[in-house]
């Protein structure tokens, strides 16, 4: 008891610490301490801004091509669709006008054309590791009544991307500082259908991608024989621009139309493209995607006024003849 006593008498005897003392009309102590704390803390540094090379895994490592909407193409759209097409060979379009129905309606009847394998090999052609439909209307097919909703679908999908294709032309047309012309009518463009099975591409390996991924099997990079190339993959996927000195990737889809520069469009920069599927681990479907590539003439304001070394010597020739004829006549009057 005279321990607890002891101990409580010393517990109360200690001197309590002195209370921050307080003025009227004007802060405590404690408040102003506490002010300066937040002052210091909320003072932001002044952050430097790391080169593109620092920001590995994010969007602003590159550019993304322009992104315009077919349904309205004013001027600003047209304008960034040329600065795109010329800073980094290739634009987006959205707003196409293929609905998701009809994209699934051409998977659904071209799995019954590349699984039939008794198929002729008029229409299905294997490239590398893919297999592709060049489609040309073919009135056989259509008679057939086995394929006859693959080619009435194909047709719906093929006509409106050529229509696409041939608004987009105009606009390089129209270009006031390059005049291109049409090198062939509509009707000959060839839209082609692809078809990448998943079981056979997760065997085959890329320089730039895992095993499991499949590619367009567009490997050798040519771009020459065409002036737009334009892709609509039929599901999500990874698309990937080919070009000096750097590449670009971004996503795409069916609701959005990818073109690429080729090389017979003088004065824009020229690129490759690739798309790249990543198979989902519970399907085995395979993947589809539609290409479309648009030839263009060249410059054919500038070609005109090249005279060819034929029509040189023609006129040459010409000329030389003409000086003898008027020397010969002239001749004749002085003699008489």
């Amino acid at each position: 008891m005279a321990v607890m006593r002891h101990s409580s008498r010393s517990t109360t005897e200690a001197p309590l610490p002195s209370p921050i003392p307080t003025g009227k009309g004007s802060r405590s102590a404690a408040t102003e301490t506490f002010t300066q704390f937040l002052d210091k803390c909320l003072q932001i540094p002044d952050l430097i801004a790391l080169p593109p090379s620092h920001l590995s895994g994010t969007a602003s490592r590159h550019p993304i091509p322009a992104d315009v909407d077919f349904r309205s193409l004013s001027a600003d759209s047209i304008a960034r669709l040329l600065v795109s097409a010329k800073q980094l060979g290739a634009f987006r379009i959205t707003g196409h006008g293929i609905s998701a129905d009809e994209l699934r309606s051409v998977v659904r009847e071209a799995e019954s054309v590349f699984g039939n394998a008794d198929q002729p090999r008029r229409m299905v052609e294997r490239i590398a590791d893919r297999e592709e439909i060049a489609w040309v209307r073919d009135r056989k097919s259509e008679s057939d009544q086995t394929y006859r909703d693959f080619c009435k679908n194909m047709e719906n999908v093929a006509g409106k991307m050529k229509a696409i294709a041939e608004k987009v032309s105009e606009i390089f047309y129209r270009n006031e500082k390059q005049q291109f012309e049409r090198r062939n009518e509509v009707k000959d463009w060839v839209v082609r259908l692809y078809r990448y099975n998943h079981d056979q591409d997760k065997e085959q390996s890329h320089s730039n991608i895992s095993p499991n991924e499949i590619t367009n099997g567009n490997r050798d990079r040519e771009c020459d024989d065409h002036g737009l190339c334009i892709y609509l993959p039929l599901e999500h996927s990874q698309f990937y621009i080919h070009s000096e000195p750097t590449s670009l990737s971004f996503n795409a889809g069916p609701e959005t139309l990818v073109v690429t520069v080729g090389k017979q469009l003088e004065g824009f920069k020229c690129v490759s493209g690739e798309m790249i599927f990543v198979p989902d681990i519970s399907r085995t479907q395979a993947s589809f995607s539609l290409q479309l590539k648009v030839p263009f003439s060249s410059n054919f304001r500038k070609n005109s006024k090249i005279i060819s070394v034929a029509d040189q010597v023609f006129i040459a020739v010409f000329l030389c003849l003409l000086y003898k004829v008027v020397v010969f006549i002239y001749t004749c009057i002085t003699t008489t």
